[in-house]
């Protein structure tokens, strides 16, 4: 996978940066212990966001409940899951870029192999039935969307009334509890992760953090102002690592490592987000509830597979 593709499925946005005051955080920056490596830090947000396994979790019971609705459509095509995107582990493994050096010597900015087979996606599954049975189940799976059209006389299949919104949306809707109609986390905790993330590159310390790191960078002869930056530079967009590559992903840790970047960056965000969570107390009460629901319901529809 190429590095462009990389930064698209890094936990927060990378693009722009608030204007929130520099020392809105605390003094953090000062009390900061040396840290070298990102994916076992944990922020606070992380309570509120769905982990990868619960994520994979969500998305198998939301699938159980997709089959007993084809089932009850009579159709007996065996629709699976797709299984976790490829992507960083979790929030934190390339939140600040990369931080292991082992996985830099072999794999430069790549993810590498995760040890997880390719998601096999609904629309592959789709298409790997006869015109005929992908219609059906087409129609079955998405229905309508207008209420008013779906009832008597609305979309059948096998006689019987397609659900709104087809067999996923059902599922959608039973697993997300009849509110939101979706899953996953709360606009709320979304928010918070990706602004957090964009104040915090803001951040006084975090801004001199960064400087250390460049200018270390430019001591070993790349130019980057920053590591997602270099994550993203074009040269690093082939089908493998090249040398070069590997060679500035290790200078990119070892400088992380000698400025303390990620760990002044880490107890900024973390401090910011400690804040923005105290000032939304009961939306944040109310994001747990929502998600812990979610889980409960999935675990449930696994359980009646």
């Amino acid at each position: 996978m190429g590095t462009a593709g990389l930064v698209c499925l890094l936990a927060v946005s990378t693009t722009g940066c608030s204007s929130a005051d520099p020392g809105s955080a605390g003094n953090a920056g000062e009390r900061t212990a040396p840290l070298t490596k990102s994916e076992d830090l944990h922020l606070p947000i992380e309570k509120y966001l769905f982990s990868n396994a619960e994520t994979v979790r969500l998305e198998k019971g939301r699938f159980a409940l997709i089959g007993k609705c084809l089932r009850r459509l009579g159709l007996g095509h065996g629709i699976e899951s797709p299984g976790p995107a490829p992507g960083p582990r979790n929030v934190m493994e390339r939140r600040y870029g990369i931080s292991d050096l082992g996985e830099a010597k072999v794999n430069g900015y790549r993810l590498g192999d995760t040890g997880t087979p390719p998601p096999r996606s609904l629309a592959a599954q789709l298409d790997s039935l006869s015109g005929a049975e992908k219609t059906q189940l087409t129609s079955a799976l998405h229905g309508e969307a207008d209420p008013a059209s779906a009832g008597q006389g609305g979309l059948r299949v096998n006689g019987v009334p397609v659900p709104v919104g087809g067999c996923a949306g059902e599922a959608t809707g039973r697993i997300a509890g009849g509110t939101t109609g979706h899953t996953g986390p709360s606009e709320v905790a979304r928010r918070t992760n990706f602004e957090s993330f964009d104040a915090s590159r803001s951040d006084a310390r975090v801004v001199r953090a960064l400087g250390s790191w460049s200018r270390c960078m430019k001591e070993k002869g790349y130019a980057y102002p920053d590591p997602l930056a270099a994550m993203s530079d074009p040269a690093f967009q082939g089908k493998s690592p090249t040398p070069k590559e590997r060679d500035v992903a290790q200078a990119d840790i070892r400088c992380k490592r000698s400025t303390n970047l990620i760990g002044i960056w880490f107890d900024v965000e973390a401090a910011l987000q400690k804040s923005m969570i105290e000032k939304k107390g009961p939306d944040f009460s109310a994001a747990l509830k929502a998600k812990n629901g979610q889980l409960a319901r999935a675990a449930s529809a696994l359980g009646d597979r």
